[in-house]
């Protein structure tokens, strides 16, 4: 009877040591890359606020917008990466990600009457 219990402490503490080596060594994923559009900060929508913020605010906000017409301006990027998982020298798995977001305004008088934002990251 001893003998089976050493023989499951043994094995727990193997199970053990593998999950805390192998666990330790994953790494992955490269930066995002544009591979549509323009690059801008679309963290800065929150600080939009319809009637009051002015065009040259949204241009000190996010630079010259992708398109534009006098009363519509859009922001928009289409960015990708391939992450990949590691275990040591094994590649477990590659996949592409793709992170897409459009930022469309609305002026009225050179002051933002509405817009509407929208993002997505989807793997393809």
């Amino acid at each position: 009877m001893a003998t089976n219990s050493i023989k499951l402490w043994i094995i727990i503490g193997l199970i053990n040591s593998s999950v805390g080596l192998f666990g330790g060594c994953v790494a992955s994923d490269s930066p995002f890359r544009i591979i549509d559009g323009k690059d801008y900060s679309y963290r800065n929508v929150d600080n939009i606020v319809k009637g009051k913020t002015t065009k040259q605010e949204i241009l000190d906000m996010f630079g010259d917008p992708y398109t534009k017409t006098d009363n519509r301006w859009i922001y928009y990027f289409l960015k990708e990466r391939t992450g990949k998982t590691t275990i040591w020298f094994l590649t477990l798995n590659k996949a592409r990600q793709q992170f897409r977001a459009e930022l469309e305004i609305i002026f009225r008088d050179n002051i933002v009457d509405n817009y509407i934002f929208n993002s997505k990251v989807e793997v393809i």
